[in-house]
Parts: C-alpha cells; structure tokens; sequence
C-alpha cells in the first residue's frame, strides 16, 4: 500500500473514532465503585459514576430494604454535568451512620432509572 492509501485510511479511521466522541449523547450509568462500605473504615463511601452528555438533571437516592427513604446522594462538587459522579457516605439524611444491612440505590436521569444494592458493615 503506497504512502496515500495510509494516509488517507488513517484520516478515516481517526474520523470514525472521533464521530463516536463527539456524537455521543444521553445517559450512560457506569455503576457502583464498590457494594460494600464501612462508614467507620477502609471504604467509607459509594460512588455512583455515569455519563450525562446532555446534562440532565441526575438524582440518587438511598432507601432500605423496606423502601423507607434514607438519604440523597451527594455530588462531589455543585456542578454534575458530562462525567458525573454521586456519592453516598453511608449516613442518614439527618447525619447519622445507617445500621449495618443492605440498601437499595435508585440513580435517574429523565427516563433512565437504575437500581442495585450496597451493604454497609461496620
């Protein structure tokens, strides 16, 4: 293959690669960091990582295994937009750390829920 045919085959592929970049839109969620936390030890918190490419609005929220609302997520800065994050430290609303169980996440972006579960063992 002489030196155009490279090149140009080359540039071709660079544009495919570089359309799914730039093209990419909607919610993606990437899941749990880990599934189990100790809020008094090594893995003090979860976090929940997603990509927004049109920059929903994203909740989190924590309930126990009954549905009794726990707690919100937090992000880690004001601002959750493309490459977002949510983090849950294992306590209540109020503060307090939860007892040691399991704990249903709900992460919603506009149409988009999802849900798993993480255990908190102190």
């Amino acid at each position: 293959m002489d030196l155009s045919r490279k090149i140009l085959a080359l540039a071709f592929g660079l544009a495919f690669l570089l359309s799914g970049v730039l093209l990419a839109q909607g919610f993606s969620f990437l899941g749990a960091s880990n599934r189990f936390i100790t809020p008094n030890g090594k893995n003090l918190n979860v976090v929940f990582k997603f990509d927004n490419f049109d920059g929903a609005a994203v909740t989190g929220k924590i309930y126990d295994v009954t549905g009794r609302f726990v707690a919100d997520t937090t992000p880690p800065s004001s601002n959750v937009t493309m490459n977002g994050q949510l983090i849950w430290d294992g306590r209540s609303s109020s503060g307090e750390v939860v007892r040691t169980g399991a704990y249903v996440y709900v992460v919603a972006c506009e149409t988009s829920v999802y849900r798993g579960v993480v255990v908190v063992i102190r």
